[in-house]
């Protein structure tokens, strides 16, 4: 089952980001309960789709015929297609309604949208250590990810 590869990367992101974030450190069971139970939602699949992995619009470019082409699929896979719907919802935020599907699981889109806020806060605080040259974007990206990734355990 696909998700399980992400439920292994949360737990391993969740320990590294609380190393550096108060608020991870501070509510790091509750963060992990939180994944257990989004984890203990989601049913077996014997169906995947072909997804991007990380779509955008700076992957496609076209041509002068107007044909698109999709670039940059390295990490192309079969796999749970509500990973690509949860990563172009926080992507797209409000536009996101051009690429809506109701056939999407709502348990795995609600674990993926977790896991990508996990897994964008880690990315970027790694990106931040190695000195990344725009600290500035790291830093809102980090701060507006781990909020996200915050919410599920309040309220």
């Amino acid at each position: 089952m696909c998700h399980k590869l992400q439920m292994q990367k949360s737990k391993t992101d969740l320990r590294y980001i609380s190393k550096f974030l108060e608020d991870f450190k501070i509510n790091h069971n509750k963060l992990l309960e939180k994944l257990q139970e989004l984890e203990s939602r989601i049913t077996y699949r014997n169906r995947y789709g072909f997804i991007h992995g990380e779509l955008g619009p700076d992957h496609f470019i076209v041509n002068n015929k107007l044909v698109p082409y999709v670039i940059d699929i390295e990490g192309a896979e079969f796999f749970d297609i509500e990973y690509e719907h949860a990563f172009l919802h926080i992507r797209f935020g409000d536009h996101y309604h051009f690429f809506d599907n109701d056939k999407l699981d709502p348990y795995r889109m609600l674990f993926y949208q977790y896991y990508h806020h996990i897994s964008l806060t880690a990315g970027f605080l790694k990106l931040l250590h190695r000195g990344f040259p725009n600290q500035q974007f790291a830093e809102s990206i980090i701060k507006h990810q781990s909020e996200n990734a915050l919410s599920f355990i309040k309220g």
